[in-house]
């Protein structure tokens, strides 16, 4: 399949991106920017917010990273091995992967989103 080598790819390259940013933030290289990172509003709001979020966004982000890449170069070798024309399970197969880093994309923003925001919360006084 001429389209399975390009699409494997970039499964591969977004998937491992994820990771790296994420690490990178979490570790403090990456400051709050309007370009690259877990941009909610409660990571956004504060360093340590940024910071905290991306620490607990990391663990899922490695795995994102890891079986992305497994999944892309699986994708890219059957892909490979096929027919010129697209089969349809191969189609559905390359589709459910894309939707399943998106839904990873979109826990991921979630986790980094509630660790910011227990950092941003108001500190109610002892009683």
């Amino acid at each position: 399949m001429i389209f399975a080598v390009p699409l494997g790819l970039a499964l591969a390259l977004c998937s491992i991106l994820v990771w790296v940013v994420t690490d990178r933030a979490a570790k403090g290289k990456i400051t709050r920017n309007g370009l690259v990172g877990i941009k909610v509003p409660t990571t956004l709001s504060s360093d340590e917010g940024w910071l905290v979020g991306h620490q607990a966004a990391l663990p899922m982000a490695k795995w994102i990273g890891i079986l992305g890449s497994v999944v892309a170069l699986v994708l890219i070798v059957v892909g490979g091995f096929s027919e010129l024309e697209p089969t349809p399970p191969l189609v559905v197969v390359r589709l459910i992967a894309y939707a399943a880093f998106l839904i990873a994309a979109i826990i991921l923003a979630v986790v980094a989103h509630r660790a910011a925001k227990e950092v941003d919360a108001p500190k109610s006084p002892k009683s």
